[in-house]
């Protein structure tokens, strides 16, 4: 049980934020996503802002004032890895232990539930566009895609047996998942350059300058997970690419149509994320420095969005008739 509090901070805090993806995956399946989608957003990261504000405060104000008189970095609980079980402890509340380590077996086996059924529904969708074998997209006659699920679940046991922890799986998780919010801002400004969505002239720029601070923000999240992780995701991208060929030789006239040269950006990417990682602090080389890694990232990351508006023959200073254009 006590492995499960060994992640870092900042990779479980993060992880709490990321609840919001199942409202959209799962939007297909909604009456009303028009409404109901922004509306499980915005109450989802309003909830959880305040639950986690509520419980910092109630720990900090709990704490005896002995126990952190040699600063927040030296306060331990002897025998416990666990900060809320430490202090359950040390107040004598061993009663709350109890039902600490009961919550969690169930938190992380409700989280399996919605992430097994947002997962198959993706995996659906790639069945469905032709990347991988079309019989995983097959749904039963109650509506479930019993095939995914399987698959899904194959998947993951091979890559639970590879991690010795929950931190390193914790980390791998968040960062596999910040790796594909890059997609994000980088479609945000092609569409707005390509003005599939219309904005202002004027309010171009905030937005390209928008999404390149969150494609930064992206990448030095990814960066921070450390080399241990980055060269797995690296074994993770090499195996996409690998399926995505096969299927391309299995499914010629479908699969003809990608695009690989505008497509290229994500090998310059990553391939540039794993020479920084492996020089980095975060268990590469300390060639780069800490804080002067930061300021590499965010030039590399503002280079890895214009040579993607590039390859997409856009240019940011691209003229728009003033008829074409609306308000938002």
């Amino acid at each position: 049980m006590a492995s499960r509090f060994q992640c870092s901070t900042f990779s479980w805090h993060y992880l709490f934020f990321l609840g919001f993806n199942p409202a959209i995956e799962l939007s297909k399946e909604v009456k009303d996503p028009m409404k109901a989608v922004p509306k499980a957003l915005l109450l989802s990261l309003l909830f959880t802002t305040l639950l986690y504000t509520i419980l910092q405060a109630a720990f900090i104000y709990a704490l005896p004032n002995n126990s952190y008189a040699n600063g927040w970095s030296h306060l331990t609980f002897s025998g416990v890895t666990a900060p809320i079980q430490g202090l359950l402890t040390l107040l004598g509340v061993t009663f709350f232990v109890k039902v600490l380590y009961l919550e969690s077996v169930i938190t992380p086996f409700g989280t399996g539930l919605v992430i097994g059924a947002t997962t198959s529904r993706m995996t659906c969708a790639m069945s469905e566009n032709g990347y991988i074998p079309k019989k995983l997209s097959h749904f039963n006659q109650k509506g479930t895609p019993v095939k995914s699920i399987v698959f899904n679940t194959i998947i993951a046991i091979i890559y639970l047996f590879t991690f010795s922890s929950w931190k390193s799986l914790v980390g791998l998780l968040v960062a596999c998942l910040t790796l594909g919010y890059i997609v994000g801002p980088l479609a945000l400004g092609l569409l707005t350059a390509q003005n599939k969505i219309l904005f202002k002239v004027h309010h171009k720029k905030y937005i390209h300058a928008l999404c390149t601070i969150a494609l930064t923000i992206c990448t030095l999240i990814v960066y921070w997970a450390g080399w241990n992780v980055v060269q797995k995701i690296g074994l993770l991208i090499i195996s996409g690419y690998l399926i995505l060929g096969i299927m391309c030789l299995l499914n010629r006239k479908k699969m003809g149509n990608l695009n690989i040269i505008k497509g290229s950006w994500i090998l310059v990417y990553f391939l540039g994320l794993c020479i920084f990682s492996y020089l980095g602090t975060f268990g590469g080389m300390a060639i780069i420095p800490f804080g002067i890694d930061v300021v590499y990232i965010s030039f590399f990351s503002i280079g890895i969005y214009l040579l993607s508006l590039k390859l997409s023959k856009i240019k940011l200073s691209e003229k728009v008739s003033k008829a074409q254009l609306q308000t938002i």
